[in-house]
């Protein structure tokens, strides 16, 4: 199973899908080593409600750093989980992938997520329409205050959401590291309105 894989692996193995994945379990790194997941443009996806405790996602990081690429997809069953989180002080990098959740796509408890690229949307939407998209990223708000939970955005296409300026932690939320922006585009398959716009991070010229 992928959850043993993340077990055994060795600090600085890659652990590589070889087949999609329909889980029942959150997958959770919890140990202090780094490791990378190769998603190989499979799909991990859960049919089954998973939330439970602090299993609140797909993919959660609770120790160590986790790195994720090949291109996979992370779609979270409607109406139950985030795609990937982040908790206790551990460290995820997210080089590419889809990921779409519920309210947040992900969500840093505590610990700090690098976003350097993927395509990011949620399905579940937060309940006051006037912030209906605002979460797709989001922070533990008493410890995003402390400063222990951190997300540092260097890449990625947001659906409805605006990385550079959201709501997340307050009107004006600003998740883009120190000289990149955002360029606006329109949702393929959408119609032209302003609510149907896609924001991709990129480096400031």
């Amino acid at each position: 199973s992928l959850q043993s894989a993340f077990d055994t692996a060795k600090d600085g193995q890659t652990v590589t899908l070889l087949e999609d994945l329909d889980l029942e379990l959150t997958v959770s790194l919890k140990q202090d080593k780094s490791i990378t997941l190769n998603a190989n443009g499979k799909t991990v996806k859960n049919t089954t409600d998973l939330w439970d405790d602090d299993n609140w996602s797909l993919i959660s990081v609770k120790k160590g750093n986790l790195t994720i690429t090949g291109n996979g997809s992370f779609l979270a069953k409607a109406n139950d989980c985030y795609a990937v989180d982040v908790q206790g002080g551990a460290s995820l990098t997210i080089e590419n992938g889809k990921f779409v959740g519920n309210i947040h796509a992900v969500y840093v408890q505590e610990g700090t997520a690098y976003i350097n690229g993927g395509t990011y949307s949620i399905q579940q939407t937060y309940p006051d329409a006037s912030k209906a998209y605002q979460f797709v990223l989001n922070l533990y708000d008493a410890n995003r205050k402390a400063g222990t939970a951190n997300l540092v955005v260097k890449g990625g296409t947001f659906e409805r959401f605006n990385p550079a300026d959201c709501k997340a932690e307050g009107d004006g939320t600003n998740f883009c590291a120190d000289g990149y922006t955002v360029t606006i585009s329109q949702i393929p398959n959408t119609t032209e309105s302003e609510a149907d716009r896609q924001y991709t991070v990129v480096k400031a010229n």
